[in-house]
């Protein structure tokens, strides 16, 4: 095969996971940066490939919602296929900031969001019974906040959970 034989061209092939055995993404984006700058989308597997790529060294960049950015180098030789896994770790749903205040009675919460998504929110003043607070809280950026007035019973103590 000529693509065997040419020693100035080689070629990059990858799987982009969610997860350990989430799968792969479908329509991510691969972003490539060499002698060569390309964006690479995935397929429903994960997949993602380039052909006839300039011999050199290339850096392959991930930044997908919920994840955690992921750089990675690799070297394309000619006349080979350089091959790759790529597995972001996931941002989890970490508190950034607890506040109390006491006139009002409020508890308002910030946290990683991952943009797009929504959020349900509880609450309670005993951890035994939570009840729904608030639903449809979506998230427009990597951070999100949400203030509740606390019902007059918590003014001892209150909770609220992110789900």
């Amino acid at each position: 095969m000529p693509w065997k034989t040419n020693s100035s061209k080689g070629h990059l092939m990858g799987f982009l996971f969610q997860d350990k055995g989430a799968g792969g993404f479908d329509g991510g984006s691969v972003v490539l940066s060499g002698a060569l700058n390309r964006t690479l989308v995935t397929d429903a597997t994960g997949f993602f490939g380039a052909v006839d790529l300039p011999t050199g060294t290339y850096t392959l960049s991930v930044n997908e919602p919920g994840y955690r950015p992921l750089s990675r180098t690799i070297v394309v030789a000619g006349a080979a296929v350089a091959q790759t896994t790529l597995l972001p770790a996931v941002v989890p749903l970490e508190f950034t900031s607890v506040v109390r205040a006491f006139a009002p009675s409020r508890l308002t919460v910030t946290w990683y969001s991952v943009p797009g998504r929504t959020y349900r929110i509880e609450g309670t003043n005993d951890l035994l019974a939570w009840s729904p607070v608030a639903s449809g809280v979506a998230a427009a950026s990597a951070s999100t906040t949400f203030s509740y007035t606390l019902p007059d019973a918590w003014n001892a103590q209150a909770f609220l959970r992110v789900t």
